[in-house]
């Protein structure tokens, strides 16, 4: 397996002070780092596996807060313009749902004020704190299920697993792997799995895919099946009424679905009463459970649906 971070492709949304801290950070801490967080009046924090540690101008990673850059308002100024392009008006809808993807399919979580119209958030206003997540492509991480299952044909698979388990990089990765032989469609709502910046894919996912960017999922599966004939429909995160209702007529269309869903074990996915109706509908051919902790990322099981869904687990 390669993993490809893109650490190096944020570096120029920050000031110059935050930013040649940042260059200075050692490679096996780059490589580490998931998040870089900016917090008015707060150290610059570095996120690695789960914990958070501080930056300081010479590039060193520490515990203690007093040795950290600290962030400044006019730090989140010039890196809030710079994410949004410059053009805080192109971004109004991204802004709205409170994040935006920049080069390199990194994302970045925007705090502020929101500017509520009719009931929603229509914009926000008064940063005070910007979460850049580093995307981070694991090529290879799906090749043993997909010379395992997908041999002879496309097939449906639920990938599900507890949140932090790596579900989406390795529907990322398989993404790359099934559309270099059949067409699919990739529902990207969040961004997370094409990682579309400027209208290119950041990520690596196949020669035959077509991403829908930024489309709710019923939208989007409803839009690719009438436009693009796939063999194939991917997406992340189902699991609501609107999202099984949408599935339900790709099924009947019979266009195969590999997605990912929020369940620690069989047991708690059956509790789930919409991906149970996918299950019994026959939505997918096989589940496979993936680990977290110290079995993040690895298939802890596999199982083979039968039609109906009917099958032993344990409760």
């Amino acid at each position: 397996m390669k993993m490809i971070s893109s650490f190096d492709k944020i570096t120029d949304y920050f000031s110059p002070v935050i930013k040649q801290a940042l260059i200075k950070i050692n490679e096996k801490d780059k490589k580490d780092t998931h998040e870089i967080r900016l917090r008015i009046g707060r150290p610059v924090c570095i996120v690695s596996f789960g914990q958070e540690r501080f930056l300081t101008t010479d590039g060193d990673i520490t515990n203690d807060s007093h040795l950290a850059l600290i962030v400044n308002q006019k730090d989140i100024e010039h890196s809030f313009k710079a994410v949004c392009d410059y053009s805080i008006h192109s971004f109004s809808r991204e802004l709205s749902q409170g994040f935006i993807t920049i080069m390199g399919g990194n994302r970045v979580g925007i705090a502020g004020t929101a500017v509520v119209k009719e009931q929603r958030v229509d914009t926000v206003k008064y940063i005070n704190g910007l979460n850049f997540r580093i995307s981070g492509q694991v090529i290879g991480c799906a090749e043993n299920i997909f010379n395992k299952l997908f041999t002879q044909s496309s097939i449906g698979l639920l990938i599900a697993g507890s949140p932090g388990s790596g579900k989406t990089t390795f529907l990322k990765d398989l993404c790359r792997l099934v559309a270099k032989r059949w067409r699919v469609s990739i529902i990207d709502e969040r961004g997370e799995i094409a990682a579309i910046h400027r209208g290119e894919p950041q990520n690596d996912i196949g020669n035959k895919s077509d991403v829908f960017d930024g489309y709710p999922k019923a939208e989007g599966i409803e839009t690719a099946i009438r436009v693009m004939n796939p063999e194939l429909i991917i997406c992340d995160e189902i699991g609501n009424k609107s999202d099984v209702e949408a599935l339900v007529r790709t099924v009947n269309s019979g266009v195969k679905i590999i997605a990912t869903t929020h369940a620690g074990t069989l047991a708690e996915l059956y509790k789930k009463i919409y991906i149970k109706k996918l299950l019994e509908l026959g939505a997918f051919d096989y589940i496979i459970i993936l680990g977290s902790g110290s079995e993040l990322g690895m298939v802890k099981e596999i199982q083979a649906i039968p039609y109906g869904g009917d099958y032993n687990y344990d409760a």
